[in-house]
């Protein structure tokens, strides 16, 4: 968050005067729903998942954009594909498959598939996955499961996928909401105790 204020809002206050009041929240759609819903809008910008964006537009919940209000520099900055109506795509991020090394010294991972298929990696520690973000767990089970290739997730690849989550949601212990869970979890001497006794 420091870097955006450095490097976005510092000099949006030194070019127009308007300072800018940030809200630090993980997740910013709960207060943007509600905000449209009480009618009282209070934020200007909000950080918005993709996945949640499509029904928040189709129920109205931004204001258009008025582009001729870009100078050609900062158009250039965004790509026509990252320009909406309503939105603007302000960043790209990737959730990834991370593991203690200290646990696996022969087991090391090279894709979703080990986690979606061997026992002893998951029993060993391998214990959390997003419980705001689905889609993002999806892609690595249709190869756990036998396909190849996963794009298109077909209908049939997304069944086989939500019953190899199934099948492993017994042995996740930590279902984080927030990105900031995730990485101290690599940490937690639990894990290592449950993987030395194996």
């Amino acid at each position: 968050m420091e870097g955006v204020r450095r490097s976005v809002y510092e000099p949006f206050t030194k070019a127009t005067g308007i300072k800018v009041v940030d809200v630090v929240a993980d997740l910013a759609e709960p207060q943007v729903k509600a905000m449209h819903q009480a009618g009282r809008v209070d934020w200007d910008i909000a950080y918005i998942e993709a996945e949640a964006y499509p029904a928040m537009h189709k129920a109205g919940m931004f204001e258009p954009i008025d582009y001729s209000l870009w100078d050609q520099e900062a158009l250039e900055g965004a790509p026509p594909h990252t320009r909406r109506k309503d939105a603007v795509v302000g960043l790209a991020s990737a959730i990834v498959l991370a593991y203690d090394q200290r646990p696996f010294r022969e087991l090391a991972p090279k894709t979703g598939q080990i986690f979606g298929t061997s026992r002893s990696f998951r029993d060993q520690g391998v214990s959390t996955l997003s419980s705001v973000s689905t889609p993002s767990n999806l892609p690595s089970w249709p190869p756990a499961d036998g396909h190849k290739d996963i794009w298109p997730l077909t209908d049939d690849k997304l069944d086989r996928a939500f019953a190899k989550l199934n099948e492993i949601k017994p042995h996740i212990t930590k279902w984080w909401s927030a990105g900031g869970e995730a990485p101290p979890a690599l940490d937690q001497p639990i894990w290592r105790a449950r993987s030395m006794a194996d």
